[in-house]
């Protein structure tokens, strides 16, 4: 029922869909929330993912790589190029453990290394614009300024989910402040997203709408959510949505409501309830027309 709910109400989401591709790159730590978020551009026809670069966070560059590759063998993308990010030597997060056991698909086929991050960046800035969608530190995108300055007139704007209102009190933020600080004061445009106050519930209700959509994303994130590393989290209510509201917030702005922090840089939540019903409506939807 609650399934035939979401997905009735997300017919009227049908023109938010509708037009043209907009290409982006994705940039993941490869936690969990991250998956979401990947698998919701995946679904959508309204986006062009070129590339898949990882980055320090939930696991290392590395890890998340394999993570990545497994998800786009599962999801028959082997056409999108990924990157491998350069490491930071952080101390891995107390999250790192669950981050390693949640299956994005079967890693036991890994191909190996993929090109540096940084470098593929720079061949897809000179290809034409492309939105930055970040799901993690910053590194790979301030790399890329730094290397070829001229790559922001490619960047109409930069999506990034950071957790708090203040970014700086966020684990992507403190994973490299340094190369927050330049991409953010190099004008780009910049959304940052907050799921401090507002944010959707990944509860055993609703992995069990998702269960009900015949699609092959669908089922991968039922099968993520139902595996021993998550399900214990979901039951419980504890699992939210974090950096999959970068990839909503990319498939309908107006879910959201924003608040300037500087001439290029705004910060941005979702506004209230109806935001959230409708954001979940959206969510079984792209899952449902997945291509």
């Amino acid at each position: 029922m609650a399934c035939r709910r979401l997905i009735s109400c997300s017919l009227l989401l049908l023109p938010l869909l509708a037009g043209g591709q907009e290409r982006v790159v994705i940039d993941t730590d490869g936690a969990a929330d991250d998956l979401r978020a990947i698998c919701l551009l995946l679904a959508a026809p309204s986006v062009e993912i070129r590339a898949i670069v990882t980055s320090e966070g939930a696991l290392s560059p590395g890890e998340a790589t394999r993570k990545v590759r497994a998800l786009l063998r599962a999801a028959g993308r082997d056409d999108i190029l990924i990157g491998t990010g350069r490491s930071l030597a952080l101390p891995p997060p107390r999250w790192r453990e669950q981050s390693r056991r949640v299956p994005w698909g079967d890693e036991r086929d890994d191909d190996g290394e993929a090109p540096p991050a940084v470098a593929l960046l720079r061949e897809i800035a000179r290809e034409g614009a492309c939105t930055f969608v970040a799901l993690g530190a910053l590194t790979n995108l301030a790399d890329l300024l730094d290397s070829l300055p001229a790559a922001r007139e490619n960047i109409p704007r930069v999506i990034w989910y950071n957790g708090h209102d203040d970014p700086r009190a966020s684990a992507n933020h403190a994973a490299d402040p340094a190369s927050a600080a330049r991409v953010l004061s190099g004008g780009i445009p910049a959304r940052i997203i907050s799921g401090e106050h507002l944010a959707i519930t990944i509860d055993p209700a609703f992995v069990e709408a998702i269960s009900s959509i015949d699609a092959p994303l669908a089922r991968l994130l039922v099968a993520a959510h139902r595996s021993p590393a998550l399900r214990r989290v979901v039951d419980a209510g504890h699992m939210k949505t974090w950096d999959d509201l970068a990839a909503l917030y990319l498939l309908d702005p107006d879910l959201f409501t924003a608040r300037p922090c500087s001439p290029s840089v705004s910060l941005l939540a979702l506004d209230g309830e109806k935001a959230v019903t409708r954001a979940m409506a959206l969510i079984c939807h792209v899952l449902k027309i997945a291509r």
